[in-house]
């Protein structure tokens, strides 16, 4: 079986799409089959893929699925990729139920702020904890959010940094990733640091 990254938090706002972008495009790059499938009905994956089309940018193959449709195609999707990255709703989800039993890795962002601290707890009750990576996501290079740093390192789990760079926001304002726009910047290297640990 390939590797299959489920991204996920009951909490909106804290960077699934963007990370499952990043990471999908990272095992493009690397050479593997890959598959980044949209189970948002917001399908903003799929609209990031349709502006880098239209700007000719590098994108993953992208697919928009109900839960449904996504359970009846899941046998022939592990058949034809080596990698499966699912972005999740931002919300209790039948996605997160059905396929983080069978995640190679649950990439879990966290924004640095208290409010997604309160959610957490409810998102890594519905997961297996021994997939789960934490990611303290769009941190502020500057200040780092310590405190909220300090209280994920105390639940024992895996935890990178993906810092707050201009970089992200132009790759989803004007289409493709940091990757292909600014691979010698610190975003990718925060992507390739990410994507290395979950991957492996």
């Amino acid at each position: 079986m390939g590797t299959i990254l489920l991204v996920c938090n009951h909490k909106g706002g804290v960077g699934k799409t963007m990370l499952s972008v990043h990471l999908a495009a990272y095992a493009m790059k690397q050479g593997m089959r890959v598959a980044a499938i949209d189970t948002d009905p917001q399908g903003s994956m799929m609209q990031w893929h349709s502006r880098a089309k239209v700007t000719g940018h590098e994108f993953p193959e992208t697919f928009l699925f109900r839960p449904s449709l996504l359970r009846k195609e899941w046998p022939s999707l592990k058949k034809q990729y080596d990698v499966l990255v699912l972005d999740t709703p931002p919300s209790a989800s039948v996605v997160v139920d059905e396929f983080a039993p069978e995640a190679t890795a649950i990439v879990v962002p966290v924004a640095p702020a208290g409010l997604d601290l309160d959610v957490l707890g409810t998102t890594l009750a519905a997961v297996p904890r021994d997939r789960v990576h934490l990611v303290l996501n769009r941190c502020d290079p500057g200040k780092g959010a310590r405190e909220v740093r300090e209280a994920l390192l105390a639940l024992e789990l895996p935890l990178s940094v993906v810092r707050d760079y201009v970089a992200f926001r132009d790759a989803t304002l004007r289409g493709g990733t940091v990757l292909e726009r600014s691979p010698s910047g610190p975003a990718a290297d925060d992507v390739r640091d990410l994507a290395r640990k979950v991957l492996s």
